[in-house]
């Protein structure tokens, strides 16, 4: 036998595709389960970023409304025109 390699007779040793076809499944649908999961995770990270840009347009648009609203008020006052 040569150092370091192992043969694949060698007691309590197994290839992956001597594995039960059940455990191969299992590990198949614990990993898709997990992929899935970090999609949800990502998908919810998007969407939160999404809505805090769409909140911060929006206050900024409320703001320039608000700004404009005191000009036009200013401005429409009967003693503005004098």
């Amino acid at each position: 036998m040569l150092k370091g390699m192992k043969w694949r007779d060698e007691p309590g040793e197994r290839s992956l595709t001597e594995a039960p076809a059940l455990l191969l499944i299992r590990v198949y649908q614990d990993t898709m389960a997990a992929l899935f999961k970090l999609a949800r995770i990502l998908l919810a990270q998007r969407i939160g970023r999404h809505s805090f840009a769409q909140s911060s347009r929006v206050k900024n648009e409320i703001a320039g409304i608000s700004s404009r609203e005191a000009e036009y008020n200013r401005l429409s006052r009967p003693d503005a025109g004098r």
